[in-house]
């Protein structure tokens, strides 16, 4: 420090504060940009998305609930709620598209991919239920019995009638009379055959297919007793039968298809695509989303837990940060008053004080005292030039006090004579 001039010894004491000042905002910068990568984390990824996916969470279960109450009511509001739903789903689904980018996983990403092509097979599915609900392929084993089963009951039920007329009209004889109970009988049982498969379509009681399946083969076998006895019958009569005995055939496997449908899970087809293509897809993307579903209900460990759990992380961290920017912040502040003392002392012992015992020493030449010693001499710097030049003008003003001192005077040979001395 001795070796360097003020200007130097100046420039250094400002340049030790400047650093200081760097290094204490540098580090509260550096800080500052590592709290705002997590917060912009925050604030642009991790709310955003378990909001949207938290949103989606809730319209899938919502165009479900809109999709069962359009296939238990038929109401048209229904079907206009679940298109308004979807709607909701396309804009939070091109939300997300954007949010993935900046997911931090791969099987996260990858995960969404699959998610988007599931939520289309879904939406397809709920479309296709929507359709077939409350319209007669809902049904099929309904379907079968309203556009061929019924159509061939009701020509039964008239082939029987005609055979029935005609035999009104005929002479009754003890043979006659006992086609004629036949003939009651078959149109009996018909009625109650169709009226058993009809009940157990809509209902599925057992009891009616067991009904049925007592009734209709004594029918059928009526049926062959009155053929049998074709002969005793009108040419009429024996049209009507030989329709008759073909259309029984008919509505024989009519029957049997009509109650394997009616036995079968497909009884109910909105139902059974609710259950084997609508509700596994909708799993699927809720355990994306929520998680896998518990023994108690309830879903964790999905896309809103993850994302949950990371913006509790970067929360943490933020506040973590803060409060050791908070302590860095108190601490370079003491580090720094106490280099600025330091450099402040420093400085003083090495120009103040050197000044002040030069202007000192120069009071005291002022005052004539040449013994007075100069300070600083020894340094090479401008006050050590301020005291060589101070020593210059003492040394010099001490010969020139010299010079103008008058000198002793001598006594004169001749005054100094006295008589009997020897002269000089």
């Amino acid at each position: 420090m001795n070796n360097l001039r003020i200007r130097g010894r100046l420039i250094a004491g400002f340049s030790a504060v400047l650093l200081i000042m760097v290094v204490m905002v540098g580090t509260t910068v550096t800080k500052i940009a590592g709290i705002g990568t997590l917060t912009h984390s925050i604030t642009e990824k991790r709310v955003p998305t378990a909001a949207t996916s938290a949103r989606l969470v809730n319209s899938i279960n919502a165009s479900l609930a809109a999709l069962s109450g359009w296939m238990l009511t038929g109401r048209e509001d229904d079907k206009q709620e679940r298109a308004a739903i979807w709607r909701d789903i396309d804009q939070a689904k091109a939300a997300m598209d954007k949010l993935s980018a900046d997911w931090d996983r791969a099987e996260e990403k990858a995960g969404w991919e699959s998610f988007k092509t599931v939520l289309d097979e879904f939406r397809a599915a709920q479309d296709r239920v929507q359709v077939i609900a409350r319209s007669p392929d809902e049904q099929p084993a309904t379907k079968l019995l309203v556009d061929q089963g019924g159509p061939v009951a009701t020509a039964m039920l008239e082939r029987i009638s005609e055979i029935l007329n005609t035999e009104v009209d005929l002479a009754a004889t003890p043979e006659r009379k006992q086609l004629f109970a036949i003939m009651g009988d078959i149109r009996a049982g018909i009625s109650v055959s169709v009226a058993n498969v009809r009940a157990y379509l809509l209902a599925g009681d057992a009891q009616f297919s067991e009904q049925f399946q007592g009734v209709w083969p004594w029918v059928r076998d009526q049926m062959d007793a009155l053929n049998k006895n074709a002969a005793a019958l009108t040419p009429g009569q024996r049209a009507s039968l030989a329709a008759l005995l073909k259309d029984s055939d008919s509505f024989d496997a009519l029957s049997k298809e009509m109650f394997a449908i009616r036995a079968s899970e497909k009884w109910n087809m909105a139902q059974f695509l609710s259950r084997t293509e609508i509700a596994p897809r909708a799993d699927r993307l809720l355990t994306f989303l929520a998680g896998t579903k518990n023994a108690d209900g309830t879903r964790a460990d999905g896309l809103v837990d993850h994302h949950g759990a990371e913006l509790k992380q970067e929360a943490a961290t933020i506040a973590d940060a803060i409060g050791s920017l908070a302590l860095l912040e108190w601490v370079l502040l003491v580090l720094g008053l106490g280099l600025t003392g330091l450099i402040v002392v420093l400085m003083s012992r090495s120009i103040i004080d050197p000044i002040s015992g030069m202007t000192l020493a120069m009071t005291r030449l002022a005052e004539g005292d040449m013994a007075v010693m100069v300070p600083a001499l020894g340094r090479i710097d401008e006050i050590g030039e301020m005291a060589k030049a101070m020593e210059v003008f003492k040394v010099n003003a001490a010969a020139t006090g010299t010079r103008s001192r008058p000198s002793p005077k001598r006594p004169s040979a001749r005054a100094s004579y006295q008589p009997g001395s020897t002269p000089p």
